[in-house]
This record gives C-alpha cells, sequence and structure tokens, in this order.
C-alpha cells in the first residue's frame, strides 16, 4: 500500500517532517545527541525551555487549556497564548490530552469505548459530556487562532478514541494524532506492533485533510507508574481499558533498535506526517535504550527531505504468495526528492516474505544505496525487483 503525503508543518518557511519527543533533553550532552540524531520538536512548557529549544534551531510546541469550560477558562487561556505567542521557536498549540478518550471515563475509573453496549443513563451523560466537548473546543480554538494566527492546533487522543467525536472537531483542528505503545506485544490484551498501521488509517479515514502524528514508545513498562501519568491513561490495557497485569520480567523489555524502527516506518506508511516519542523521561541516565531509539531517528532524519515530498505511485511490492501466504503484506513508501528516490519496504507480517518491487524499470539493483542493512540484496528478474524480508523488516533505500 502507498500512502500520500498531506502538508506538513512549516518551519522557516521550509516544510519539516515532525522527529519530536514529550521531555528535554537532561544534560548538554543528551541535548547535543538529540539535535545530532534529528529530533526537531520538543514540549516546552516555560519561555525558558522554549529559549533553550530555540537555541538548538529546534521547535517547541506548548500544551494549552484550549477546551475550555466557562469564562475563567478562556480568560486563562487568552493570558497563556499571549505570554508565549511571540516565541520564535513556538509551532503549535496542543489542546488537553487525550480529551476525547477522558470524556469517556466513567465513574470506576474505566474508559469506555464502547457507548452503544452502555445502559441508558450511561450512555447518556457520556454523550452529554461529549457533546460538550465540542463547542468547548471550538471557543478556545477561535481564541488560539485570533491571537496566535499562523500557529497549528493540535489534539492528541488514544488510539480507541471515538471517531465520530473526533470528526465533529476536525474545524477547529490543524492536527490530530493518537498514541499506542505495544512494547512487550501482547495480542489478548490488544497490543501488537503492527496495530499501529490500521490504527493510523483509521485517524486518516477520519481527518484526510488534516496532519496527522504518532505518538510512540519510549519508555518500558517497568519505569511508568500511575503518577507518572495520572489520569490521562496513557499506559492501558488497550481491550478492557484498565492498567495491564503485566508480568514484571515482560515489563522491563524495551523496544528494540528493530522494534523502534518497524514502529516508526508502519506509521509512515500508513499516512503519518509526524512522528512523536513519549516516556523518556522515565528512563535512567545513561540509557542504551534512548541511544537506540536515536539510531533510528537518525535515520529518519537522513531521509528528512522526502518525508515531505509527493509519492511516486506507479512502485509496488508484492509478496509471493506461492512461499508464505501474506496476511497483511507489505507497505510501500516511494517518495521523490529533486532527481532522488526513497524506497522503504515495512513487512507488516511476522512471516518471512518473497517480495517483488514493481514500478522501478529504469533503476538498477545497483542504483539503491542501503540507509538500513539490509537482509538481502534486491536482485532483478522478470518480475521486477526481487528480494527476501525477514518478519517485520524495514528496508529503506535512495537513489541519486
Amino acid at each position: 500500500m502507498t500512502k500520500e503525503v498531506d502538508e506538513v508543518i512549516l518551519y522557516d518557511n521550509e516544510a519539516v517532517f515532525p522527529l519530536g519527543m514529550y521531555d528535554q533533553p537532561n544534560d548538554r550532552a543528551e541535548w547535543q545527541e538529540w539535535k545530532r540524531a534529528g529530533i526537531n520538536l520538543l514540549r516546552c512548557h516555560s519561555e525558558e525551555q522554549l529559549d533553550q529549544t530555540h537555541k538548538r534551531k529546534m521547535m517547541g510546541w506548548v500544551p494549552v487549556p484550549i477546551i475550555c469550560r466557562d469564562a475563567e477558562g478562556e480568560a486563562a487561556l487568552t493570558e497563556r497564548v499571549k505570554s508565549l505567542r511571540g516565541h520564535p521557536a513556538l509551532v503549535t498549540w496542543e489542546a488537553q490530552d487525550e480529551a476525547i478518550w477522558n470524556a469517556c471515563r466513567l465513574d470506576d475509573g474505566v474508559v469506555t469505548n464502547r457507548i452503544w453496549a452502555q445502559p441508558p443513563d450511561v450512555r447518556a451523560m457520556v454523550h452529554s459530556r461529549l457533546d460538550a466537548l465540542v463547542p468547548r473546543l471550538r471557543r478556545g480554538s477561535a481564541i488560539v487562532r485570533s491571537l496566535s494566527p499562523g500557529k497549528k492546533v493540535w489534539l492528541n487522543e488514544a488510539a480507541k478514541s471515538d471517531q465520530e467525536t473526533l470528526a465533529r472537531c476536525l474545524p477547529w483542528l490543524d492536527i490530530v494524532g493518537y498514541d499506542y505503545y505495544p512494547v512487550p506485544e501482547d495480542p489478548w490484551r490488544g497490543r501488537q506492533l503492527h496495530l499501529l498501521g490500521g490504527y493510523t488509517d483509521r485517524f486518516r479515514r477520519t481527518a484526510p485533510s488534516r496532519d496527522v502524528w504518532v505518538v510512540e514508545q519510549a519508555f518500558s513498562w517497568s519505569n511508568i507508574s500511575k503518577s507518572d501519568v495520572g489520569r490521562s491513561d496513557r499506559i492501558h490495557d488497550y481491550n478492557s481499558n484498565t492498567w495491564p497485569e503485566t508480568p514484571l520480567a515482560e515489563s522491563e523489555k524495551h523496544p528494540t533498535v528493530e522494534e523502534c524502527r518497524f514502529m516508526a516506518w508502519i506509521a509512515i506508511s500508513h499516512g503519518a506526517t509526524g512522528l512523536l516519542w513519549f516516556g523518556s523521561s522515565t528512563e535512567k541516565r545513561p540509557s542504551p535504550f534512548l541511544h537506540g531509539l536515536m539510531e533510528v531517528v537518525a535515520e529518519l532524519a537522513a531521509v528528512q527531505p522526502f518525508l515531505t515530498a509527493g509519492g511516486v505511485t506507479r512502485i509496488r511490492a508484492t509478496p509471493d504468495g506461492r512461499q508464505c501466504p501474506p496476511v497483511l503484506g507489505v507497505s510501500t513508501v516511494a517518495r521523490r526528492n529533486g532527481n532522488g528516490i526513497l524506497l522503504a519496504l515495512i513487512n507488516e507480517d511476522y512471516s518471512d516474505h518473497d517480495v517483488k518491487v514493481t514500478g522501478m524499470e529504469e533503476i538498477k539493483p545497483g542504483d539503491l544505496t542501503p540507509v538500513v542493512d539490509p537482509s538481502d540484496d534486491p536482485k532483478s528478474s522478470s518480475d521486477g525487483l526481487t528480494t527476501k524480508m525477514r518478519g517485520h523488516e524495514v528496508r529503506v533505500y535512495v537513489t541519486g
């Protein structure tokens, strides 16, 4: 499958694919490492943090209470926006995190995404909350846009947040996003790496003309406590919407470099226009895991101009079903920048596949420079370029 890219965020009048972190670096060495890797967007809570971000020529986003309940909330939002709106690092204002998701939280603390299955009184309560959220967002967004024209308004949600309500909010949003943290994988609890593709599709269908940012995992569950994320329920059992009962040995698992790479590229292949990583503040330093994550960020930054370029729709990757029947198959990201072409292949299946790539007749295998070390070299055949890919493997090549 090949996805087209919408207009992404602009910085200094240039299109930029956001590669962001929810936390500020710990020290000077980490600032240097993140900057060198290609991190270009940071969450900022103060003018001082925006100053530090701008000093490194990065962009900043600021969370503000855009969803206003009353005149007092509108006044607080106005004051907050006025205090930071002129900062040169600022590119985006973020509304309250997972606002739709939290509007569906019941009295026992559990979030329901099966509103239709609730008793009539509970359904009425949840729908009343969702109905109230939309005009509150409209009022707050109008304030932000009038005081800070040209800056985007972003709402991040949970992967299973109600899409009908999100669709009603779209006129007052420029960016929508969702978070999903599937490591360690547990199919019984709805945690699987490849579901990032389907969830991105879901948000793309709801918001086809908006930027879609995907928030990915930069932590191990053992380093996250309930108090760290409060009632946002950012880390939860994706089937029951409660805290997971994960064995300690499993909860200590960090995403590997290969898993970080796969999560990044499957989101891009399904239409993500920005990637952010949450949870780094919980990691003890030095953190081998964060060093590995920055390796993946550096790979993405190396092809940054392609990530905001137009798609080459004729290029397709197809698994050879005579070997192992495809389930999800192999996604393709093909972009042209100047005379160069980016080709990324993402095997969404757990099984190995023999893969043929068509639409690249003028390109020989020797013209492809790998950005990521491949497990097999592509070869010319009567079917086009062919290669064997391991399960969940990602290949990234550039030409020119």
